[in-house]
């Protein structure tokens, strides 16, 4: 039996844009991890400090003629301080994201790709350095099925 004392979290994030047309946005979030315990022991953790920003463009929302003009364009950028020091030194993670968002015909659902390149670690003091790719496949349903009726 015991106690486990979570990090405290705090975060902030903001995002502007014109409706249909393009979005931006930013994130920042801290989490207390020195203060971490679990059954009265202490961990060596350190404070994880995370910065996210990204946007989106669609060209033209409801145009009829163009399929290319509806697709909506993706990309982010993140950095994240993490938690772990090994030997002395911080593992640190950063990623680029890409990606589009193609329009299934006559509805407003979507199929989402996305790719996200990114390096974990270092090699300083003999440590590993992660290189990384994810690949992501989504769909976003927007159908008339999903919405409640307000009156029958």
């Amino acid at each position: 039996k015991g106690d486990i004392q979570l990090p405290t979290n705090l975060g902030l994030g903001f995002t502007i844009g014109k409706t249909d047309k393009w979005l931006a946005g930013a994130d920042i979030q801290w989490q207390q991890w020195e203060k971490y315990s679990y059954f009265g022991a202490n961990d060596s953790l350190k404070n994880l400090m995370r910065v996210s920003v990204g946007g989106s463009y669609t060209p033209s929302y409801s145009t009829v003629s163009g399929y290319w003009q509806r697709i909506t364009y993706r990309g982010g950028l993140r950095y994240t301080n993490s938690y772990l020091e090994l030997r002395g030194e911080r593992i640190n993670e950063f990623g680029i994201s890409i990606g589009i968002g193609l329009p299934l015909p006559r509805t407003r659902s979507t199929i989402n790709l996305a790719a996200e390149f990114g390096t974990r670690g270092t090699t300083n003091n003999n440590l590993i350095k992660d290189n990384f790719v994810k690949f992501t496949l989504g769909l976003s349903i927007f159908e008339r099925w999903f919405i409640v009726r307000k009156y029958d």
